[in-house]
This record gives C-alpha cells, sequence and structure tokens, in this order.
C-alpha cells in the first residue's frame, strides 16, 4: 500500500494571521510583494519542520511554443515523493478580472505538468472569468481569501490524487482504500502474476466492483481516472517502481481469472494519455 494523505489529519495548529494593508500597494509590482509576504507568513506558521523545504520564485520563467511566459510567484513542494508546483499570479486593479486574463493565464501553464494555477486579485472576478476558472481548474482567490490559501490549493490538489465517485473514466477506474466512504488516500497495490507490484486498472467500474465482490476486499472502492491525474499516478508508479495491471475482462468459465496486460508507466502515458 502507499500512502498518499495520512489516515488522520493532525490536528490544526492554532495561529494567529497578521494583516497587511493591501491598501498600501498601490502598484501591481507591490501587489505581488504583498502577497509573497503574507505567503512566507502562512507557510511559516504551517510547515511542519519535519516537511521538505518549500521553493518560492518569483518571475518564474516558463517554456511554451517556443515563447517564453513570466509567471508572478511559484512555489515548488514534495508530496508522496512527487514534485509539485502551485503558479500564482497576482492582479491589481480597480475593477473584476475579466475572462481574458484567466484565459492568457491557463494558457500559461497548460503545457506544464503538475502544476496548479492560482489567480489573486484584490478586486474580484467578472462572471465569465469564474466560469472559465471552473472549467479549467485554476483557483481564484481574493486579498481576503489568503489566510485559507493552503486549504484551498489543498482541496485542489486532492481532487486530482483522490478522485471522487461522480467522475466518469478517461478511460480507466483505479481501486482505492476508504473508510466509511472517505477515501484514505491509499492507491491499491498488489502482486500479479508473475508482476510483483502493480496498480490495476479497470475498463469499466462494473470490471472494479466485480474485483472487489470476488475477492471479497469491501474496504475498495473504485475511483476513475481524469485525464489531469495521469500525470500524478505516473510519475507515482516510475518512484516507487511499480507497473500497471490493464484488467480487461474475466474468464466466467474460470471465475478467479481474468484476461489483463501489464504497461509500464511510461507506455501508459504514451498510449493512452499524451
Amino acid at each position: 500500500m502507499f500512502w498518499l494523505f495520512p489516515k488522520k489529519s493532525p490536528a490544526k495548529r492554532e495561529r494567529q494571521i497578521f494583516k497587511i494593508g493591501v491598501e498600501n500597494y498601490k502598484k501591481g509590482k507591490d501587489f505581488e510583494d504583498y502577497i509573497e509576504k503574507v505567503y512566507r507568513l502562512l507557510l511559516i506558521l504551517e510547515t511542519n519542520t519535519d516537511e521538505e523545504p518549500v521553493v518560492i520564485s518569483r518571475n518564474v520563467k516558463l517554456l511554451r511554443n517556443g515563447y517564453t511566459d513570466e509567471i508572478d510567484i511559484l512555489y515548488e513542494f514534495v508530496k508522496a515523493r512527487v514534485r509539485h508546483r502551485v503558479a500564482i499570479e497576482c492582479k491589481k486593479h480597480s475593477s473584476p478580472i475579466a475572462i481574458n486574463q484567466i484565459r492568457d493565464f491557463h494558457a500559461k501553464i497548460s503545457k506544464s505538468q503538475n502544476i496548479t494555477g492560482v489567480f489573486i486579485s484584490n478586486s474580484g472576478f467578472q462572471s465569465g472569468a469564474k466560469s472559465y476558472a471552473s472549467e479549467h481548474d485554476i483557483i481564484l482567490m481574493t486579498t481576503d481569501d489568503l489566510p485559507n490559501f493552503f486549504n484551498l490549493v489543498g482541496s485542489r490538489l486532492k481532487q486530482i490524487f483522490l478522485p471522487n465517485e461522480h467522475i466518469i473514466g478517461e478511460p480507466f477506474y483505479v481501486l482505492m482504500e476508504h473508510n466509511n466512504g472517505e477515501l484514505t488516500g491509499t492507491y491499491h497495490i498488489v502482486s500479479f502474476e508473475k508482476t510483483p507490484k502493480v496498480i490495476m486498472l479497470f475498463l469499466s467500474k462494473k470490471l472494479a466492483n466485480e474485483f472487489i465482490t470476488r475477492n471479497k476486499e469491501f474496504d475498495l472502492t473504485p475511483r476513475s481516472l481524469k485525464k489531469e491525474s495521469y500525470d500524478y499516478i505516473i510519475l507515482l508508479a516510475k518512484k516507487i517502481n511499480v507497473k500497471f495491471q490493464l484488467i480487461l475482462m474475466y474468464d466466467d468459465s474460470k471465475r478467479e481469472n481474468c484476461h489483463s496486460l501489464c504497461i509500464e508507466p511510461e507506455d501508459l502515458k504514451r498510449e493512452f494519455y499524451e
């Protein structure tokens, strides 16, 4: 078994958030400084001493289709032995942010792997911008949301790492442990024939549920993998030296047998994701 998130979250530590007056930051560059200062304060309060340090960078260059784009703030951290990045765009405007600015930000980060986009504005967002951000999994925040920064970003990451029961497989389903319906964060890893460690991928939810029933492993539940989740699970498999087993169908004449195919992480990415 492999843990992504602990079964029980540690108790929230009491803390005081120091307010920094946003009105004192008149220009866009000053607003970026304000966001970074608040973020660094939150980071000090939230980070455990035994965690790997988070790297914060300013004005980061990202290469896209031969052109260079700039990200205001980028922070990187390691979770489950995989490095993740959060790109933060900061805008100080007198009016709500329009859809074109969210679209431009999405274009900057869309070609990068393991990156979550956060757009922070002091003036809010127009309805079209909110709809576009929701469709493309970009987190929108105002300065009032900053004390909840980690909760909002964490919820977004969990949507990727811990798929919910309503998502339709694209095209696979994976088995995860649950406790009274709540995912524990554990992908089900088993030995399969001659392969010591595999993550099983099912072509349908019905096949996944049939496996659970036949093997009486009712602490498991099927979850579908959205395309955006593949980067993570492929990197995870490579890190812990796990292969994938594609479960195609069961042999009714031999109730315990199934037709399957073993596939390497890179092959899975090339054949079904790229």
